[in-house]
């Protein structure tokens, strides 16, 4: 964030990373972005475009050991109902059904 914004807008390596660094600085910065945005009538595409980048930016890796979102509402590990897994496609392979 702080390279974009020195490289991009121009600001100060200061300045740059106070933005980066402060989350009020950040919202006010998209406060910014969202109004003019909305001057050039481009705000909805500015608000879904932040929705994909939060959630493209927040996407992680799961550690070794970390419980999975699956494990965790499945404590005995069952097949869900129509779940199609290896299995099924040995079966159809080997034409047992």
């Amino acid at each position: 964030m702080e390279t974009f914004l020195r490289r991009r807008c121009g600001l100060s390596r200061w300045t740059a990373n106070a933005l980066a660094r402060a989350p009020a600085l950040e919202a006010v910065a998209w406060w910014l972005g969202l109004r003019q945005a909305s001057a050039r009538d481009l705000a909805p595409p500015y608000v879904l475009f932040t929705g994909f980048a939060l959630i493209v930016m927040n996407l992680g890796r799961r550690r070794p050991g970390e419980p999975s979102a699956y494990s965790i509402f499945n404590d005995r590990f069952e097949r869900l109902p129509g779940q199609f897994t290896a299995d099924d496609v040995d079966d159809v392979v080997m034409r047992r059904r």
